[in-house]
């Protein structure tokens, strides 16, 4: 994933990701083993973040094919534009610590073919929960928490630009949940609790296994990275504060 070299195309991205000096991270400065784990860390983040771009993507044509007010459409474009802030700003820093800015291989989003299936109006909200308002709540905690702590001038710099664009998201997807399943008859409520537990489900499992502690490990989060003890801690709390009460408001738990 190489920079486009085309000068509008320059200029755009500018535009888009721009005000982040990478050339200032210094490799130098931190353990060949931790930065390598870094390296690892990160790339799959930009893997992520270029999924979460071709998902908001397809939510688009979803809300519009499902009819939705003009104003969610709005909503939906705003993600869009985030969502591909955030794969430059993982690809130029991937580069900028030494590894590989590839995008996943192969790159198309490979979605079940009943979930291609169904009407467009059941396939938004389910996108709504599953990404928008499980997804990215829990996300917003993890890079919240990180951004707050990061002293890398490079690193914390994207985490901030990144948890800037998020905060927005969980709010997008809560109103969102809110006003779709009122399109639905009470009858279905079932199904999308449903749905809501499958998504919750690796989340709940991976930090139930595992003992939570909020440790400073600044060595660790210089590199936008966290024990799996702090990951859990904050995992927790966004459950116990954030995401349990908005889905028990909807009526999803």
């Amino acid at each position: 994933m190489s920079n486009a070299q085309v000068p509008v195309f320059s200029a755009m991205y500018a535009e888009l990701c721009g005000g982040i000096d990478f050339s200032a991270f210094d490799p130098a400065a931190y353990d060949a083993t931790l930065l390598e784990r870094a390296r690892k860390v990160w790339r799959g983040r930009l893997h992520s973040e270029f999924r979460s771009l071709q998902i908001v993507n397809r939510f688009l044509t979803e809300v519009t094919g499902a009819g939705e007010p003009v104003e969610i459409y709005a909503g939906a474009v705003d993600l869009i534009v985030d969502e591909a802030r955030h794969v430059g700003l993982c690809r130029d820093l991937c580069q900028a610590i030494g590894t590989s800015a590839a995008l996943p291989d192969p790159p198309q989003l490979d979605d079940p073919p009943e979930f291609l299936a169904a009407p467009m109006v059941q396939r938004a909200l389910g996108t709504a929960i599953t990404m928008l308002l499980v997804n990215e709540t829990i996300s917003v905690a993890y890079l919240t928490d990180l951004a707050a702590r990061c002293t890398d001038p490079v690193i914390g710099a994207v985490l901030r630009a990144t948890v800037e664009d998020e905060e927005g998201h969980e709010a997008f997807g809560f109103e969102y949940v809110k006003h779709a399943l009122r399109r639905f008859a009470p009858s279905t409520l079932p199904d999308w609790q449903a749905l809501t537990r499958k998504a919750l489900e690796p989340h709940h499992a991976w930090a139930e296994a595992i003992e939570p502690e909020l440790c400073d490990e600044p060595e660790l989060v210089a590199l936008g990275l966290f024990s799996p003890q702090r990951q859990a801690a904050v995992f927790k709390t966004v459950w116990a504060d954030v995401l349990g009460p908005r889905l028990a408001t909807l009526q999803l738990l």
